[in-house]
């Protein structure tokens, strides 16, 4: 039952996301304002020219059982997915909308 609860979260996920880049005609790239050109990983402390370093981790559902939709960045493809998040631990490429996953991943 709860496989199929997140497998019904994340077919909606994906339309949703679907949906948005239609409203956008496709458009979804992410224009640099100001200086923003480089970001500082805080676990390690370092200037990384791009992007953070944790857009290349792949997605993490984590080991709880919760259905959360949330987004991550395929590094391979250059978008940011939806997928279903279990709730606890993970890694931090997770973000809570897509909007949040390409202003820090798609640089």
């Amino acid at each position: 039952m709860l496989f199929r609860t997140a497998l019904i979260i994340l077919v909606l996920c994906c339309v949703f996301v679907f949906n948005e880049l239609n409203k956008n005609n496709g458009d979804t790239s992410i224009k640099t304002i100001g200086s923003k050109q480089h970001n500082i990983d805080k676990n390690k402390k370092k200037l990384i020219k791009g992007k953070p370093s944790f857009c290349k981790l792949s997605r993490d559902m984590g080991p709880c059982r919760a259905a959360k939709h949330r987004f991550y960045y395929d590094s391979a493809t250059n978008e940011c997915k939806c997928f279903t998040y279990g709730g606890c631990r993970g890694n931090q490429n997770n973000f809570r909308s897509l909007h949040k996953c390409q202003k820090t991943c798609k640089v």
